[in-house]
């Protein structure tokens, strides 16, 4: 397990580099025997590609799968492992800002697996919470700028994640996260979810 690059965003994102190449190339390969599914939409996700894993596999193939799950899981410190999954994105996908279902979901887990030299957009886009630290001294308006008045939503700052190809990003349920449509080129991205 690699544990280099660690990035540490804020308390409920972290980035790294945690498998080992040869895994992440073995991902690339799965995913190029599997037949996966295009999506005008599912859920949040507009204009993907979409498959999950599956269950049965050749015991070569178990044995990868279960070492790979287990070095994410391991890095999310989750307590179980719920849905292995890619997607696949293309000019004109993107993921809407949501957050994942926090009755099921605790952690979420975005492994970018390929991407095209030519990728125009299609970064992670995560919401962080404004704090007084990220104000600038200066005037306001209205007066009260972390505090929205009732009915109001919270203010919140978009950032947008780049990821480099073998990159892991773990996020808690909490976090409004989501991707940047994509303009040009592809990504492929496998989204693990531990409970």
């Amino acid at each position: 397990m690699c544990t280099c690059g660690v990035i540490q965003l804020e308390s409920n994102y972290t980035k790294s580099t945690i498998l080992l190449q040869e895994d992440v190339e073995y991902l690339k390969a799965l995913y190029g025997r599997l037949t996966p599914t295009f999506y005008t939409r599912d859920f949040n996700l507009f204009n993907v590609y979409k498959c999950h894993i599956p269950r049965k596999m050749p015991p070569e193939d178990i044995v990868t799968i279960r070492r790979v799950a287990n070095t994410i899981q391991h890095y999310t410190q989750a307590k179980e492992s719920l849905a292995h999954y890619f997607l696949k994105y293309i000019e004109g996908s993107f993921t809407n800002v949501h957050i994942d279902n926090p009755n099921r979901v605790n952690k979420t887990a975005v492994t970018l697996i390929d991407a095209s030299t030519d990728l125009v957009g299609g970064d992670a886009i995560l919401l962080k919470k404004i704090t007084k630290e990220d104000l600038l001294e200066g005037k306001s308006q209205p007066e009260n700028v972390l505090n929205p008045s009732k009915g109001k939503r919270d203010p919140f700052i978009p950032l947008l994640i780049k990821q480099e190809i073998g990159s892991t990003m773990v996020y808690d349920k909490f976090i409004q996260h989501g991707v940047a449509r994509v303009e040009k080129g592809h990504r492929l991205v496998l989204i693990s979810w531990f409970k």
